[in-house]
């Protein structure tokens, strides 16, 4: 067999063999007669498929609590310097690691995402290692709470799978 997450080709050779018994009309006798084909040799490429990731939840207490105008980074405090408030393991070292979020409330028009690309209805999808790297800004007269769901998410040559788990924190504005 081939070992566990393979890419690559490999030839496959097949032969085929016939065996039967050729009778003469003249006698009663049969004669064995084998046949044997050329080889055949063919080329199967093997591209890997993408195996479901897991989310993973940053250690500690999650307290997102921006001020109305203000920003939020996608962190454990929300802050510039925080640790991402979620990560993505993925058995197969050949597949590429992502995190889609949804920003969910009432009102998200007055939210702008920058450093992650937006995929509509609210979903933006990052490269899971720049997740701390995304802000959210709030406009200045912003005063809705919401809601941010995170998905793991992997890619290998035109596969996509996804964790089967979300995570969703809140974020509580502070009003000025």
């Amino acid at each position: 067999g081939l070992p566990e997450h393979f890419t690559g080709s490999i030839d496959v050779k097949a032969t085929a063999y016939a065996t039967a018994t050729a009778y003469a009309t003249a006698t009663a006798s049969g004669v064995p007669v084998s046949m044997v084909s050329a080889a055949y040799t063919q080329t199967l490429a093997i591209e890997g498929v993408a195996d479901a990731p897991t989310l993973l939840a940053a250690s500690g207490e999650i307290a997102w609590a921006p001020d109305e105008g203000g920003t939020l980074y996608l962190t454990t405090d929300g802050t510039q310097q925080g640790e991402s408030v979620v990560g993505v393991f993925s058995p197969d070292t050949a597949e590429s690691s992502y995190v889609q979020f949804t920003l969910s409330s009432e009102d998200t028009a007055g939210i702008s995402v920058l450093g992650a690309t937006a995929l509509g209805g609210g979903v933006y999808e990052v490269d899971a290692d720049a997740l701390s790297d995304v802000v959210l800004t709030l406009a200045d007269n912003y005063k809705t709470d919401f809601d941010i769901a995170f998905t793991a998410i992997s890619k290998q040559n035109e596969t996509v799978a996804e964790s089967s788990d979300t995570l969703t924190f809140s974020a509580s504005v502070q009003h000025r």
